[in-house]
């Protein structure tokens, strides 16, 4: 009997120790996916708009392939992105929302075209979700192309009649977006065109030989690091209409766009126009870049390797784009002074209130599975505005930069307004999104606005000419102004002039019921400069909110109504209206 249980104990030890072990190895594979994966960029490529491109052998799963199938083959690139850190997923279920992009760096919608019922337009609810998500801090990523190629030389040549639909369809995306750029129905072609043979005999060729180096551009830019030219396979062209967006590569001073058919023919942007073939810009915390070659990323072609090809820089510009696009804003390396300094909750909530009108960078640090995380993400907030879900999604970083945010001095004698930002930290697993509890999380003002904020009771109003003075505590960057309106009215400046006494003067005009129509935007942005007297004239319209008073502080200064003249013809001293003078 005692050898007997002798037996069973030792079988007892056995498994005990086997279970100890399984759970010991369960606990090893659940820190190294954490490890690997926690804290990583996430770039989500969009397939629910009939994209003609594919991703591991996925595709989309509306794209009508009834009269042209061909398809770019990205696999190729996504292993290459996946291998430098990234984690690139693809969505094949619609709608896109803030939900489906949630926990993602960057979205990338690359040449959507047709279902069976037409274009694939975004819905008016999917470009709110990605407005939102590029003006949090997202990345979005367009592209292009005016040849998608084929398995063959001879299915290469047909596709040159085909038309592709996603020039009004991405334009559309960008005009809902507000942002001054369009893809353009030309394919850009030149001379030197040729990044095959280097044989520049016959002038504007197309075909394989229409394929041309792009060595030209804003090369300050960081799309550009390390490279000196890029291939650039059958791409069309990118409009810009807004001077603050950057032109970060175009075609040289012998390039020209033509239309997209076998002779090339007519010429449609001459030689010396400079066709742009990248474009960047900021939007809210986040950026865009529209890239007129979603070729440039395919793998085997009927004439060889595209991406794969070490000649052809496409790697380089590939990775450039997605650090560019993924470089979250942080507070400046140095010795940092800070508004605040909190420790997010068990939730990775977090609060900060007593805040003046203005630009804020918020930073928060953690230490996790993979050692030292941190994330950042900018917002703007009025006079008395209650800023909630302002998350910060956590990636890895430096411990040099992470100290600098532990060892921030506090200094909160800014601490003066009504308004409060909060939100929340958190990282993407491969077990789903995480808080990140007990994270330290910092904030700094970046940028200062005048506000007057809301009155309690806003009436009476009504339209007229308001003339005043006003002076800032601190220097103020404009860039526009914005108007409180009324409840359910159409309150607005339709006029505003901004002067001193040494004769310097600034001055805007509405724009109508357009975009924003609250907003009046100056053609150069100016500086108000602190404790010096301002005058001012606004003319409003409909019924703006106004303030009741001859004297207001508000936030950034003092505002004092001299004359306001109603549209009646009516004379008061004691009407402000409720406005905003903000920039970056």
């Amino acid at each position: 009997m005692k050898a007997r249980g002798a037996k069973m104990g030792n079988k007892v030890v056995l498994c005990g120790v086997l279970a100890l072990f399984v759970v010991v190895l369960m606990v090893l594979i659940v820190v190294s996916m954490s490890a690997s994966a926690y804290g990583q960029k996430r770039v989500l490529v969009d397939l629910t708009h009939a994209e003609r491109i594919s991703i591991d052998g996925i595709v989309s799963p509306n794209l009508d392939t009834s009269n042209n199938g061909r398809i770019l083959n990205w696999t190729d690139w996504a292993n290459y992105i996946r291998g430098h850190g990234y984690v690139v997923d693809v969505l094949t279920e619609g709608p896109i929302s803030t939900e489906k992009l949630a926990g993602y760096d960057v979205l990338i919608i690359a040449e959507p075209d047709v279902t069976t019922s037409g274009p694939a337009y975004f819905t008016t609810e999917e470009n709110e979700a990605i407005k939102s998500f590029v003006e949090n801090g997202g990345g979005l990523l367009l592209m292009g192309t005016q040849l998608v190629g084929g398995s063959s030389p001879g299915e290469f040549m047909e596709d040159y009649d085909t038309v592709y639909h996603y020039p009004e369809i991405l334009n559309a995306l960008l005009e809902n977006l507000s942002v001054g750029m369009r893809f353009a129905e030309g394919m850009i072609d030149g001379d030197p065109y040729d990044v095959m043979v280097e044989d520049d005999i016959l002038d504007r060729v197309g075909g394989p030989k229409g394929n041309i180096w792009i060595d030209t551009g804003d090369k300050t830019h960081p799309i550009w690091d390390n490279v000196t030219r890029f291939a650039y396979w059958h791409g069309c062209s990118i409009d810009v209409t807004d001077s603050s967006i950057d032109i970060v590569a175009t075609g040289d001073d012998d390039t020209y766009t033509t239309v997209k058919n076998a002779d090339y023919d007519p010429v449609v942007k001459p030689p010396g126009s400079y066709p742009v073939a990248i474009a960047a810009t900021e939007y809210g915390s986040g950026k865009i870049v529209a890239y007129g070659d979603a070729g440039c990323w395919q793998g085997q072609t009927p004439f060889g390797p595209v991406f794969t090809d070490p000649n052809y820089h496409e790697q380089e510009i590939a990775l450039n784009i997605m650090k560019y696009l993924t470089e979250k804003p942080t507070i400046p390396a140095g010795n940092i002074t800070v508004l605040a300094k909190t420790t997010a909750d068990s939730n990775g909530s977090y609060t900060f209130s007593n805040l003046t009108a203005g630009n804020y960078a918020i930073t928060a640090v953690v230490y996790s599975p993979v050692g030292w995380t941190m994330g950042s993400v900018n917002a703007s907030i009025g006079r008395g505005e209650l800023l909630t879900d302002t998350d910060i999604w956590l990636s890895t970083a430096e411990e040099e930069a992470v100290n600098e945010i532990l060892n921030a001095t506090v200094d909160p004698s800014g601490l003066t307004g009504t308004s409060s930002i909060s939100g929340r930290v958190l990282a993407q697993t491969p077990f789903g999104v995480v808080p990140g509890a007990n994270a330290t999380v910092v904030i700094v003002q970046t940028g200062y606005f005048f506000d007057t904020g809301t009155p309690v009771n806003p009436y009476p109003s009504i339209s007229g000419v308001h003339n005043g003075t006003l002076e800032v505590t601190r220097p103020i960057v404009v860039e526009k102004m914005y108007t409180y309106a009324c409840t359910g009215t159409g309150g607005h400046s339709e006029y505003v002039k901004i002067w001193n006494a040494t004769g310097w003067n600034v001055s805007a005009s509405w724009n109508g019921y357009e975009d924003d129509w609250h907003i009046i935007t100056f053609d150069t942005p100016f500086i108000l400069e602190a404790n010096k007297t301002y005058y001012y004239t606004i003319k409003t319209g409909s019924y703006p909110q106004i303030h009741h008073i001859d004297e207001l502080e508000a936030d950034g200064g003092i505002i004092k109504c001299q004359e306001f003249v109603d549209a009646n013809g009516k004379v008061y001293n004691n009407w402000i209206p409720a406005i905003r003078f903000e920039g970056s």
